[in-house]
């Protein structure tokens, strides 16, 4: 499994990624979480999210964001607090 944050922002080494074996790789400007590591969890899909929840919030706190952009969650998930319909409109200008 792997995420990224566009634009990389500074500060992203060092964090934990929710996941022992989960980290960060510079020189391919990713957030890895191994299969074989991902295969040896008790819950893997826990182990998604809290990875998935990781990079969510290390793009948070590393871009300043404000903090209502961070949305409900949805089958234990976090949503984007802009509404889907807002998204698609910007795409079809």
């Amino acid at each position: 499994m792997y995420a990224y944050i566009w634009p990389e922002p500074g500060g992203l080494e060092g964090r934990s990624w929710g996941v022992d074996g989960a980290a960060w790789n510079p020189g391919a400007g990713l957030a890895l979480l191994p299969w074989s590591t991902l295969r040896e969890t008790a819950d893997p899909r826990q182990a998604i999210v809290a990875f998935g929840d990781a990079v969510y919030e290390a793009a948070v706190d590393t871009a300043g964001w404000p903090a209502d952009v961070i949305g409900p969650r949805c089958d234990g998930w976090r949503m984007s607090a802009t509404p889907p319909a807002a998204v698609r409109g910007s795409r079809d200008q």
